[in-house]
């Protein structure tokens, strides 16, 4: 966690972003219950990060998405299945023109996480993590052309509809699903070029 620290306070918190459009961090490790994430055998919260990129720490991030994603487990709950007979998608979107804004130092934030508080989250042997896959397959998909919570929601949509785990040999594990959540502060569409 030392080097993890210093890495995210003295060098990519302590650049100027001023030419930046956005910032992305990835963690990918283990995880527990409460937001506890593992790094070379050191524990951290993943809230630490939060405090470490907000506007008033760094302000060239100021007004521009910081986007972290975590690929770890958040507890050992296992997803249940719940069959469904019908779902409606509702699309609404408004738009308001600022031309001049003072922003809270905790807006345009984007946190994606693999599974829900307390939950385990699933990965192929070889292939690796289900919301890693599926997070890349539509990025590759649609990066150019759809906005990162668009992205994300079919990201999650696809892991919840189509993954299932696949361990007959014990049945406390077997056909468990996984859900990834997001929360967001983010005050405009973000599309990648």
């Amino acid at each position: 966690m030392q080097t993890l620290c210093k890495i995210l306070s003295f060098t990519v918190a302590k650049v100027d972003h001023t030419n930046h459009d956005c910032l992305l961090v990835a963690f990918m490790t283990h995880g527990e219950d409460n937001g506890i994430l593992s790094a070379y055998d050191h524990i951290f919260k993943s809230d630490e990060v939060f405090e470490r990129f907000k506007s008033d720490r760094v302000p060239s991030l100021a007004g521009k998405p910081k986007i972290f994603l975590f690929q770890a487990c958040r507890g050992k709950r296992l997803e249940e299945s719940v069959p469904t007979l019908s779902s409606e998608i509702m699309d609404t979107t408004d738009s308001v023109p600022v031309r001049s804004f003072i922003l809270p130092s905790t807006a345009d934030f984007l946190f994606v996480y693999s599974s829900m508080e307390g939950h385990y989250s699933w990965r192929h042997p070889e292939k690796g993590s289900w919301f890693i896959q599926d997070l890349c397959k539509e990025l590759n998909k649609d990066a150019r052309t759809k906005d990162i919570l668009s992205i994300v929601t079919n990201t999650l949509r696809r892991v919840a509809y189509t993954r299932f785990s696949s361990t007959p040999t014990r049945a406390d594990m077997n056909r468990r699903q996984q859900m990834p959540v997001f929360s967001s502060t983010l005050t405009r569409f973000l599309y990648f070029e």
